[in-house]
This record gives C-alpha cells, sequence and structure tokens, in this order.
C-alpha cells in the first residue's frame, strides 16, 4: 500500500494541470525569462478548479509566528472540508537561472521550517516545489543534478515526490521537459 504525503496529494493536482499547459511551458522555457510569478497565479487556479479556498502571497504571520514579521509565501491553499493547509513555496529553475537563486530556494525552504504555528492542532503542511523547465533538454532531474547539489536542502534529501511532463510545442524545434519536485518540509 503506498502512503500519500502532502507533497503527492499537491503533485496530483498539479500535474495533470501543467500537462495541459506543456505548450506555454516550452515557449516560455525557450525565452530565458522568469515566468515564477505565473506559475504561482497557474496553481492558484488549479487549487481552486479543486475546489480549495485559495490565497496569492499569504503572509505568514496570519499562520503562526516567525522572527521575520513581513514574510509572504506565493500560495496558501485550504481544503473546504478538512481545512488542512497547504502553503507552498515555487522556484523555477532553468537554463536562465543563475546560481544565486539557490540561495533563494535555500531561504525559501528555511522560511518553510522556521514557523512556528500558534495551534498544534492546525493542519498545515509546507511544501517546498521546484519547478525545472528547459526547452531542449530530457533527464532534467539527472541533468540539473550538479546545479541543485549547491543548495543545502537538496543536498541532504532528494525530492519527496517527482513528476515530469513532456514538453512538445509544434514551434519549437527540440522537445524539452518540465520536472516537478516537491518536498513536504
Amino acid at each position: 500500500m503506498s502512503v500519500t504525503t502532502p507533497a503527492h496529494t499537491v503533485l496530483d493536482i498539479l500535474r495533470p494541470w501543467f500537462a495541459h499547459k506543456s505548450h506555454t511551458l516550452h515557449a516560455f522555457s525557450a525565452s530565458m525569462a522568469s515566468y515564477e510569478e505565473w506559475l504561482n497565479w497557474e496553481l492558484f487556479a488549479a487549487f481552486l478548479q479543486h475546489g480549495y479556498h485559495c490565497e496569492g502571497r499569504p503572509s505568514y504571520q496570519q499562520l503562526g509566528d516567525h522572527c521575520l514579521k513581513s514574510l509572504k509565501g506565493d500560495l496558501l491553499a485550504t481544503h473546504p472540508d478538512t481545512q488542512e493547509k497547504y502553503l507552498i513555496e515555487v522556484a523555477l529553475v532553468g537554463a536562465g537561472t543563475q546560481n544565486k537563486w539557490r540561495e533563494k530556494i535555500q531561504r525559501d525552504h528555511e522560511k518553510l521550517q522556521q514557523l512556528q504555528l500558534r495551534d498544534a492542532s492546525q493542519k498545515l503542511h509546507r511544501i517546498q516545489l521546484v519547478f525545472l523547465v528547459s526547452c531542449e533538454e530530457q533527464n532534467l532531474v539527472h541533468t540539473w543534478d550538479n546545479w541543485l547539489q549547491g543548495i543545502t536542502f537538496y543536498q541532504d534529501h532528494s525530492a519527496h515526490c517527482t513528476a515530469t511532463i513532456a514538453l512538445n510545442h509544434p514551434g519549437m524545434a527540440k522537445p524539452g521537459e518540465a520536472a516537478l519536485l516537491l518536498w513536504n518540509v
């Protein structure tokens, strides 16, 4: 019997959503510009379609105590029946990503770890999502392993779950790939 973790729940929502957006992901990845904000709003729409209540840019302070008072997350999705909450931090990694972004990804992970809940019975799942996307590379988790090893938490903990999406935009010369890597923090 397989165990479904919060990261798997998130993956089950996002993988089909982004599979339907594969042509857009392929085209955007060729630009080498950041489209992380677009990804955040696509997460919002995907969870909304599954009946969740969603809040973009949620305040960490509404969820608990944190040493940094003004922190905002990327998405808070709440299941209406169970009241389980998913606080998600998103990072986009691709050909245009510079090494300095590893520090941002590590900081996001630490933000999630350092959040102290006021109510121990609160059902808050902290999820780190790294979105690897390439307009022409395949087997991204392996291809980008050296770069990912530069993220401290990645060295110690490989993703709890991963999925890949083939990118085959008809206007692109080569196929690409997207890989979703998720951690329960």
